[in-house]
């Protein structure tokens, strides 16, 4: 006979039938725990197949023991986010076939719903969770349930769900959380660990809701004996940078209570270290103190604890501020003294005598320890503050070689509040500059010399020592010529970079002259390969101790050098670039290029110094440098001979491809903008094609960059002035900043020339414009076309006001009608080119001669008939800051009170009730028939009423004094916001005022308040859908009241049938063979196309069809689409392609029906709709033209008996869906 097989040789369907035959034959308590064991122990995918048969298992009696067994195997594999659908529905089964009750019912329901990735069928069920969370109140089911729930939420595909329950989790009481903190150090901090996340709780504005209840939570359960170590393990796990900030930030709040202790000191380190990574410096320097803080707050203080404190500030010494780091410590000296925490004498004496001796690094923030650990006894400070100055005033005067770092840094961060009657280094000053010399000169370039030339000496001696600097330097510089090793060199030029600053102008000419001899020549730029001198430095520390001389050298030769043969010069600086290795050495070449580049007679030259300076920023754009690399790039080229047509063109060429990287890297917008303000006097007009772009320059914000902006934000708004002031650093205004500077150049430009850039500019927007016109997206309100359109009418607005030219103010006119005539333009744009209008009709007598010529009203109003209620807004304008045009503009405006359409009506008659509002009583008189028309109510509950008033209290239209109210913060700003662009898309008002030093230029602010206090409930539809997050209310579903009902009316029947109702709607509605399609790709506004979505998906069309899918996520589209675009199917076919695909369909026995009016169309009471069909929607305004006719079984239209011509695209389409659902699709009710 053969072995038996074992079960690695055996099938699925094999290994499945012999567990299924165990499991069917255990019988007894014993024999079910052998059985749960074996199953523990199996390989993975031999338990995947065996699971099913836990359900056999439990459906036998078994004890409460092998309950809780099989309970625990279904717990994990429902923890597992690595687990299988079919595992997770096999422990479910399992556990239906012993645990009962509501309360089980509520977390069935639950696992199940969460197994649907669509976000309608979750949110019926959502208030199960706390029905669950009662439950466990309660006692009635355990907390490892609700933890499987949430996890299972937590871990869904939908990120609105995942948020929703990381939300409700935070929330859990207190006193359950005390008792299951695994659940938050497990579960809930790792699935932070991305910008996902936060992204959504910015969308919903509760991210600061949502960390505060973080923090509280975390404070409450924080003395749960292993919750705050296993905090800080989980903080150690994540890797996203700004959640690493985001969660440290909650910490803040935390009261004082001592947890950790000396055995964590190498946990908090972990955790800093990790922090120690994130790549944004304010981040990273803020998330550092705040984790120091935390420590220092939550540890049993020790002498161990305050030393690795000073040892983690260590960490961002180098890049924080003096104010940030005086901050902690303060911090830290708080948190001494409310704990009492004193070293005793013996102690301080010790540390004096020991510590600083040994710790070569951080000496100074351990001296600042030192000094605060003394808490609030300041006699001890006194005391031990008198014994440092009498040693030092001994060692001082007595020239001794005895090393005194230890006391001149506790003299050095002494605190301040301490009584100092005489400072001892300010008396002897001299015998300090004579100590502090002797250390420069006789080093040896180790690296604790290094240190202290940094930390120690260069501090002393600029505060002390000033008086010296002459002598000093010169003793310095010839030192430096009988100094070989590399390393010493490198000290003794770092010195004297660093004192040289204080020479005079008088003493510069003759260190100049020694500082030449030093190099060997005045135009020395390379040097000689240097030798390692020094063992303790690796390769890599002395490369950078190299970089650091070679640099050095060149940054002191631009400094004394005055003159030099420029081209030979420059052609030495090439070839010095073409050598050097490290980029501190290429940044200092550069800088001598960029100083005497300007100067060069020869243009191939220059041009090939730019060339080799745009070398340096290929190189180096994956690393650090990458933005100092192209500042000194950005230099060279427009310090450059720009009157050349041929460096110029070149140069343009260069700007222009670093442009185009700027949207991934916004920071190179703002370099260029400065660089090409701070040369702009070399600059020609060919040049303005690029400040346009600028001035126009914004990126779309993706979610990471919006939750970074928030992060950068919250810091600056909480520790603004601890935090360096670098306009780079600012990541969440480094668009607006750039965008700015770019119109101030812009202006600035205007000024100084008003001949030739104005008309340049004006030109290039144009220009801009035709480009961004001819997008596919334009009508999107927030796509990319719509934001640079708005950018673009804001620079004209500000530039129309210089212009004087007649001939230019008319095309500017043109421009602006061509853009209230177009119906794809947003508010944002149309309000602006309004106001441009306006300013121009009343500056100049043509364009207003032409605006209220009878013709170009005709003709305006058979363009686009909507567009006179922008020419009605215009006189509006007109008549507010000009009432001697108020006649003419009242003439025009009332023919148009009685007129068809709607908001062409409402704004007529708004605009005359308010231009007659502000007549005298002669005045009246003379307009007495616009007394009885503005008073007549035709429709007293009707929707005309509304608007009127709305219009007669706008900001805009009733308040907006076109020159009064022409400033930065009104165009930039207020027009923008209240129009409904989102915050990125204005320019702060903080900005404004610190950017703007020219109030000459333009008004920064507007201080009218009743302006600024007016509604705007006219033009800020688009503001009304911003935000994609989805409502979590629970409509038409269970809401609150449903929850708690009485005996008779049980919860689990209230929340089944709303949750099952959702789940069969599309099997209960849909009939096999009955099929629409609805193409809409030649409708073009997202609003309508919002609205056939809408009504597409309630009544169960099977494809929507549209030009372009990305439609789904413009804010317009979203108003009226309510969210259908989640279930509605949608494909994108362009216009172009339309005849191809219908007659694709037709092939498949699709009847591809037309909604137009021709000579045969069919009305569609009498139209009789097939089973399988294709509606075609015309365009708004021309309808279905004729070349796709020939592609269409049927035309039909809808009879008509009013006076309008015409119904809205999308009400045609509902009532030929609706039609088509009624005859078909529900025919059989």
């Amino acid at each position: 006979m053969s072995e038996p097989k074992g079960e690695e040789e055996l099938t699925e369907s094999q290994i499945r039938a012999d567990w299924n035959h165990r499991a069917e034959n255990v019988d007894g308590d014993e024999q079910v725990a052998d059985f749960l064991a074996h199953i523990r122990i199996v390989d993975q995918s031999t338990f995947q197949i065996v699971l099913p048969t836990l359900c056999i298992v439990a459906s036998k009696p078994i004890t409460e023991p092998r309950e809780k067994d099989l309970e625990a195997i279904c717990a994990d594999v429902l923890l597992d986010a690595e687990s299988t659908r079919p595992s997770r529905r096999a422990v479910l089964a399992c556990l239906k076939e012993f645990r009962f009750g509501s309360a089980w019912s509520d977390f069935f329901t639950l696992i199940e719903a969460l197994e649907e990735p669509q976000f309608h069928i979750i949110r019926p069920v959502l208030p199960r969770f706390d029905a669950l969370l009662s439950a466990v109140r309660e006692n009635k089911i355990e907390f490892l349930w609700l933890k499987t729930a949430l996890f299972r939420a937590i871990s869904h595909t939908n990120g609105w769900i995942r948020v929703w329950t990381i939300e409700k989790s935070v929330a859990i009481d207190c006193d359950i959380l005390k008792q299951n903190h695994q659940f938050i150090t497990d579960v809930v901090i790792p699935s932070l660990n991305n910008n996902d996340v936060f992204w959504r709780q910015l969308e919903k504005s509760k991210i600061q809701e949502f960390l505060l209840q973080l923090g509280s939570t975390v404070d409450t359960i924080k003395s749960t004996p292993g919750f705050l170590h296993n905090l800080l393990k989980s903080v150690e796990s994540l890797s996203c940078p700004t959640a690493i900030f985001l969660v440290v930030s909650t910490f803040t709040r935390i009261k004082r209570e001592e947890i950790l202790n000396d055995d964590d000191v190498a946990l908090m380190r972990r955790v800093v270290l990790r922090a120690r990574y994130i790549p944004h410096r304010s981040i990273r320097i803020t998330t550092i103190r705040n984790l120091v803080i935390f420590y220092a707050n939550v540890a049993h203080l020790t002498p161990i604890i305050l030393e690795e404190l000073s040892n983690l500030i260590g960490f961002i010494s180098q890049d924080a501020t003096t104010s940030m780091i005086d901050s902690i410590f303060q911090q830290i000296h708080q948190i001494i003294i409310s704990t009492g925490y004193q070293s005793s004498e013996d102690h301080c004496a010790s540390l004096f005598e020991n510590k600083f001796g040994e710790d070569v690094k951080n000496l100074e923030l351990h001296a600042k320890m030192w000094w605060i650990s003394m808490g609030t006894d300041q006699s001890l400070q006194e005391k031990l503050f008198s014994k440092i100055q009498l040693e030092v005033s001994e060692l001082l005067g007595e020239k001794t070689s005895r090393d005194l770092t230890t006391q001149l840094f506790l003299l050095k961060e002494r605190p301040s509040n301490l009584k100092c009657n005489n400072d001892v280094l300010e008396c002897m000053k001299n015998d300090l500059g004579e100590y502090i010399l002797s250390k420069v000169v006789s080093n040896e370039g180790s690296k604790r010399e290094f240190q202290l030339l940094q930390s120690l000496y260069i501090p002393l001696f600029l505060k002390y020592c000033c008086h010296l600097v002459t002598p000093f330097a010169i003793a310095v510089i010839k030192v430096l010529t009988e100094i070989k090793e590399c390393e010493t060199t490198a000290f003794l030029l770092t010195f004297f970079e660093a004192i040289v600053e204080n020479v005079s102008e008088d003493h510069l000419k003759i260190l100049g002259a020694n500082f030449f001899e030093y190099l060997g020549g005045s135009d020395v730029i390379g040097m000689k390969r240097q030798k390692k001198s020094v063992d303790e430095y690796d390769s890599k520390e002395f490369n950078s101790i190299v970089a650091t001389l070679h640099s050095l050298r060149i940054k002191l030769l631009n400094k004394f050098i005055t003159e030099v043969d420029v081209n030979s010069f420059l052609s030495e600086c090439i070839e010095q670039l073409d050598i050097a290795s490290a980029f501190p050495v290429k940044q200092q070449i550069c800088h001598l290029i960029s100083r005497f580049i300007r100067k060069c007679s020869d243009h191939k030259l220059a041009m090939q110094c730019i060339r080799a300076c745009s070398n340096i920023v290929n190189e180096e754009k994956k690393s650090l440098n990458s933005l100092p690399a192209l500042e000194c790039f950005v230099n060279v080229t427009l310090s450059g001979p720009q009157n050349n047509p041929e460096v110029c063109r070149e140069s343009i060429e260069y700007i222009e491809s670093q442009l185009s990287i700027a949207c991934q890297s916004t920071p190179v917008a703002l370099i260029l903008v400065d660089a090409i303000t701070k040369y702009r006097t070399n600059l020609n007009i060919s040049w303005a094609p690029i400040i346009v772009k600028l001035a126009l320059f914004g990126p779309v914000p993706k979610k990471e960059s919006r939750v970074l902006s928030y992060a950068y934000s919250k810091i600056f708004d909480e520790e603004d002035t601890l935090l360096e002031n670098d306009q780079i650093e600012r990541l969440d205004e480094v668009v607006q900043k750039a965008r700015f500077k770019a119109v101030l150049l812009s202006l600035k430009l205007s000024s100084e020339d008003c001949k030739t850039w104005p008309a340049a500019l004006i030109e290039e927007i144009f220009n801009a414009s035709a480009i961004l016109d001819q997008s596919s997206s334009r009508s999107f309100g927030l796509s990319m076309a719509h934001r640079q359109k708005t950018r673009g009418v804001e620079l004209l607005h500000l530039l129309a006001a210089r212009i004087e030219d007649e001939t230019l103010a008319s095309k500017i006119f043109e421009f602006c009608i061509s853009c209230v005539v177009d119906p794809c333009q947003q508010f944002s744009i149309k309000l602006i080119v309004e106001w441009t209008l306006a300013r121009l009709c009343i500056k100049f007598e043509k364009p207003f001669e032409k605006l209220i010529d009878s013709d170009f009203e005709k003709n305006m109003a058979s363009q686009r008939i909507g567009s006179m209620c922008s020419w009605l807004n215009v006189l509006m304008l007109i008549s507010r800051a000009a009432p001697r045009l108020v006649d003419s503009c009242l003439d025009k405006v009332i023919v148009w009170c009685t007129a068809q359409n709607f908001p062409v009506r409402c704004t007529a008659l708004a605009a005359a009730r308010l231009m007659f509002s502000t007549f005298d009583k002669d005045h009246r008189k003379k307009w007495r028939l616009v007394k009885s028309i503005v008073n007549f109510d035709g429709e007293p509950s009707g929707n005309s009423k509304r608007v009127i008033e709305n219009l007669c209290t706008d900001f805009y239209f009733a308040k907006l004094h076109i020159n009064d109210h022409f400033d930065f913060q009104t165009i930039l700003s207020i027009v923008a916001s209240r129009t409904g662009m989102p915050p990125e898309e204005t320019i702060s008002e903080k900005i404004i005022s610190q950017l703007n030093t020219d109030p000459n230029l333009v008004k920064s602010t507007n201080e009218d308040v009743e302006f600024l206090s007016a509604p705007s409930e006219v033009y800020s539809a688009l503001s009304k859908n911003t935000s994609c997050a989805p409502t979590m209310e629970h409509d038409n579903a269970v809401d609150d009241d449903e929850l708690f009902v009485s005996s008779e009316d049980p919860i689990e029947e209230v929340v089944t049938s709303s949750f099952q109702r959702k789940i069969v709607k599309d099997s209960e509605v849909k009939d096999d063979g009955v099929s629409l399609i609805v193409v809409a790709s030649l409708v073009d506004k997202p609003n309508n196309l919002g609205g056939i979505c809408r009504t597409s998906e309630i009544f169960g069309v099977d494809t929507l069809v549209v030009a372009d899918v990305l439609v789904a996520q413009d804010s317009n589209f979203k108003a009226l689409s309510m969210s259908s675009e989640n279930w509605q199917k949608i494909e994108g076919v362009k216009p172009a392609n339309l005849l191809e695909y219908l007659q694709g369909l037709r092939s498949q026995g699709y009847t591809v029906i037309a909604a137009e009016q021709t000579t045969d169309s069919v009305m569609m009471h009498n139209f009789v709709f097939p089973k399988k069909a294709v509606i075609v929607m015309g365009d708004e305004k021309e309808g279905v033209p004729v070349n796709l006719l020939r592609a269409v079984d049927q035309t039909v239209e809808i009879k008509q008996v009013g006076h309008t011509r015409s119904l809205n695209v999308h009400v045609t389409a509902a009532l030929m869906i609706a039609k088509f659902a009624e005859q078909v699709r529900f025919a059989k009710n």
